[in-house]
This record gives structure tokens, C-alpha cells and sequence, in this order.
């Protein structure tokens, strides 16, 4: 089926029409029902994202219009008057441009579009592409000036084309590494990384508190989530931890392979936390209840073990120790959490199915003993039941895994 007979197709018959080739035409490196990335990648940019743009101001508003051919672009570009700012980009990239008065095209005139989506090519070399494998040339990066200041960067999928999007916060230390770090999300997707389902507190009728439908021991520091208030206090941490296990898998090989690290983000935002200049949920010695308080701030210390620099894990270690047995409580299970995540170097974006499933069932062992050390006596905690998905979860992950309650 030729790109130019199916440029008028809508995404969803046009990701139909992939599912049936890949079916009839499975590819001699991968299984039945697949299909080579390079020939989804093709498929995509020839047939939904345009690669030039051509944006221009025009009585207050920003305005664009895609093409497929260098020519058709230019001469669009070169026949609206000089009294428009104007500018014209090649898969995000900018070629030329026109802005009297302005040295730069501002961040806020760039339209949520995807031919405004830049590529992985305009951030790195071809040989570190190489390294990255086929991911890096079917992700494309959005920058967000409207993201918070405490967030560096997110990884979803474009909402048009499905195409892997990076976005970046463009006020964070090092775009580099975030781009990177939001790439590997995608890897760990694509390889089997899978959701979870978590169970929730729940306040009973008769005063008792049950997690996941297991009734917690009397005085369990769960009897103080207040669940009309944050019913998701538990789910909350588990995201957070497995963010963080996914961050061990990845972060050795693009500290070996890149030589950047997360360390320029996370001690900004750990000493804004020490320096009292940030808000962050049950971190607070003096409002928070210590059981809970406790909990949040060892998962925030685990982070601050695998991915701060040895000068802010000082910083936040003397800033702990000055609460006395409090402080010293939270640095034990801190400490604790972080002894049993792994921090294996692998070629992430290089790995076969055996490796991958052996990465993942490698990560659901550590979630599953750092969040036993969290919920303490009363329950017993098991990550299983790893399953693939009928359909993709918010169109990334493939497959999902309970964390099942049991009594202790």
C-alpha cells in the first residue's frame, strides 16, 4: 500500500491497517502479529506527520500550516509579507525565520502540533542514536513552557499519531539527560514494563481500617490516612518507588554511555525541600504525623541515595540527623529501601525477550520487598500475576501486575 494512497486516512484506520500487515506479513525478526518498527516509523511520518511547518503571526494569533515537500513550504513561507513574524521548521527544527524586533521564536508560539515535535536527531549525535537503538528515531521531544518548576519532564504518547513524545520542561538544568530519561520510559514500556494495580486504605464501618481488604493490626500508621482526603496515599508511594526501580534499570547506562546523571534536577529539588522553599505531601516535621511522615520522606531519601550527588545525600543526611531519633528513624528505612532496589548497568535499548523478561521480574522482586519494608507487621505483600493487557494502557503499557494483601 503506497504512503500516497493512504494520506487521507485517519489514524485509527491507518493503526488498523498496520495491525492487519503486521499480521499477514510477520517480519523474520519478530513474532507472529509483529511488524519491524522502522516499517511502523515509515508508515507514520510519510502518511501523518508532516515534516515542515510554516507558522506565522497574524492579528495577535498563532498560526501554522504543515507540508510534505521542502518547495511547497518555502514558497508558502516566502510569499506572507514581511510585516508577519514568521518562521519555518523541518521536523521541528528551526530553518529559517523572520522576527523583527525579537531574537528568538518564543517557546509560547510554538504550537501543540506534531510536525512541531522535534527529533531525538536535533539533541544527539549519530552514534549516540546508535546506541539508543530504534526507539530514539520513532520518539520525538515537545518542550512545555507551562510545566511546573519542580517538574523536569514526562514521557506519553501524541494524542494524534501515537508516536512516543518526550516532553521536556525547557527551564530544567540538563535537557540532555531528561530527554534521555523520558526515552528510556518508552524503552522500559515497549520491553514489558507493566503497570500495577494497587490496592487501596479503606476506613470500615465499625472503625477499622483494611488494606487491599486485609484488616490492619491496632495502632498501624495506617489508621491515620485520613482516606476521605487521600484515598491514594499507598498508591502514591508505589508510583513513586517504581519510578524509581525504572530509574535504576536505566540510569548506569546513560551515566556510562552519556556521561549526565539526574543529580543537576534532584538536588535542586531536595534543597528546596531542606531549605523549606517547596511543599511536598507529609514532608512536614512540624504538621505531619510522624508514622506517615515517615514513609513519604524514606522514599524521598531512597531517591535522594540513587540519584543526588554525594554533596546533597550529605546535605539532606545532616539536615535528618538534626531531628534527632525522628531523623535517625527515617534515615534507618531510608537506608533500608535503597539496599534493596538494584542498580544493575544494562545496554537497556540493546536487550532481547529473555533479558527483558529477567529485567522486569527483576524489578517487581525489588518493589515487592521495598514496599513490605513500608507497610510493615500486619500484612504480607505480593507482586504477581504479570499478564499482558487486551489493549495498551493510556496507550503505553502492555501488560499490568497486582500487588495482592495477604495476612501476615
Amino acid at each position: 500500500m503506497a504512503a500516497s494512497a493512504i494520506k487521507s486516512v485517519n489514524m485509527g484506520e491507518l493503526l488498523t491497517w498496520v495491525e492487519q500487515y503486521a499480521a499477514e506479513n510477520p517480519s523474520p525478526k519478530a513474532g507472529a502479529g509483529q511488524i519491524d518498527a522502522c516499517v511502523i516509523r515509515d508508515i507514520v511520518q510519510s502518511c501523518v506527520i508532516q515534516p515542515f511547518q510554516v507558522l506565522w503571526v497574524e492579528e495577535g494569533e498563532v498560526r501554522h500550516r504543515e507540508f510534505y515537500k521542502d518547495e511547497e513550504a518555502a514558497k508558502f513561507y516566502n510569499e506572507l509579507s514581511l510585516e508577519h513574524c514568521k518562521r519555518m521548521t523541518r521536523k521541528g527544527a528551526e530553518v529559517c525565520r523572520h522576527t523583527p524586533g525579537r531574537r528568538e521564536w518564543p517557546l509560547e508560539w510554538v504550537p501543540d502540533h506534531p510536525s512541531a515535535y522535534q527529533h531525538m536527531s536535533n539533541f544527539f549525535q549519530e552514534s549516540e542514536l546508535a546506541a539508543l537503538g530504534d526507539m530514539s528515531r520513532r520518539t520525538r521531544v515537545k518542550f512545555d513552557h507551562r510545566m511546573q518548576l519542580c517538574c523536569h519532564g514526562t514521557s506519553l504518547r501524541c494524542e494524534h499519531t501515537r508516536v512516543p513524545l518526550c516532553v521536556v520542561n525547557p527551564s530544567t538544568p540538563d535537557r540532555r539527560y531528561v530527554i534521555l530519561h523520558e526515552m528510556m520510559h518508552h524503552q522500559l514500556d515497549h520491553l514489558g514494563s507493566p503497570c500495577l494495580a494497587c490496592p487501596q486504605i479503606c476506613s470500615e464501618r465499625d472503625g477499622s481500617v483494611t488494606f487491599g481488604g486485609v484488616k490492619a493490626p491496632k495502632g498501624h500508621w495506617m489508621e491515620l490516612v485520613n482516606c476521605q482526603v487521600d484515598p491514594h496515599f499507598v498508591g502514591n508511594c508505589v508510583r513513586h518507588l517504581w519510578e524509581l526501580i525504572q530509574h535504576s534499570r536505566f540510569n548506569p547506562f546513560i551515566q556510562r554511555a552519556f556521561t549526565c546523571s539526574p543529580a543537576p534536577a534532584r538536588d535542586g529539588e531536595y534543597a528546596a525541600l531542606i531549605e523549606g522553599r517547596a511543599l511536598y505531601s507529609y514532608c512536614n516535621a512540624d504538621t505531619d504525623p510522624h508514622p506517615l511522615r515517615r514513609i513519604m520522606m524514606a522514599v524521598h531519601l531512597a531517591t535522594v541515595h540513587l540519584e543526588c550527588s554525594a554533596a546533597m545525600q550529605a546535605r539532606v543526611k545532616a539536615s535528618l540527623e538534626r531531628e534527632g531519633e525522628r531523623g535517625r528513624d527515617i534515615l534507618e528505612l531510608g537506608r533500608a529501601i535503597d539496599a534493596n532496589i538494584h542498580r544493575p548497568d544494562l545496554q537497556v535499548c540493546e536487550l532481547g525477550e529473555e533479558d527483558a523478561e529477567a529485567m522486569t521480574g527483576g524489578m517487581l522482586m525489588d518493589l515487592e520487598k521495598v514496599l513490605q519494608l513500608l507497610v510493615g507487621s500486619g500484612f504480607r505483600l505480593e507482586v504477581a500475576n504479570l499478564r499482558s493487557l487486551p489493549t495498551m494502557h493510556n496507550h503505553r503499557s502492555r501488560t499490568v501486575a497486582d500487588i495482592l494483601v495477604h495476612p501476615a
